[in-house]
């Protein structure tokens, strides 16, 4: 009786020992599997979309003028002249008018660019060395003349 009990409680003696199987504990220990490796990362997601630089070569480059109001506006609209100046770099116009504000647009391949700024919106096209087009600050219609400063 006790040869049978010492049978049964062989198992429960290895698996308390340490080992996994039977076999283990008599030297014959079966072969772990293999660690298994972690997926790659996703790969990262495209960068955006940039918008192409669709500006006619040549444009680049510093541009001075003024905004002057133009005829048949209302007699509150106020100054009658603005200095104004341009940069252009990389496809894209930034006009500066002082301290009345400033705007800015991207150029077209047609040499034009819709602009905006907090109190300023119109439309500008390019021709030679000279910017040339309509702006409406508030309720006030001012045209723009700039010439490239070399």
């Amino acid at each position: 009786m006790k040869t049978r009990a010492a049978l049964f409680a062989l198992p429960a003696l290895a698996l308390l020992g340490g080992c996994s199987t039977v076999e283990g504990w008599f030297g014959h220990e079966r072969p772990r599997p293999q660690p298994v490796a972690a997926p790659a990362p996703p790969a990262p997601p495209p960068p955006p979309a940039t918008q192409l630089n669709l500006a006619p070569a040549g444009l680049e480059g510093r541009y001075a003028g003024t905004l002057r109001l133009a005829r048949g506006a209302e007699r509150t609209c106020r100054p009658a002249s603005i200095p104004a100046s341009a940069t252009v770099a990389n496809g894209q116009v930034a006009l500066n008018f002082g301290r009345f504000g400033s705007a800015e647009g991207t150029i077209g391949s047609d040499a034009g660019a819709n602009i905006s700024g907090a109190e300023t919106a119109g439309q500008a096209s390019f021709a030679g060395n000279r910017l040339r087009g309509q702006v409406q600050r508030g309720t006030c219609p001012y045209e723009l003349r700039l010439a490239k400063r070399r």
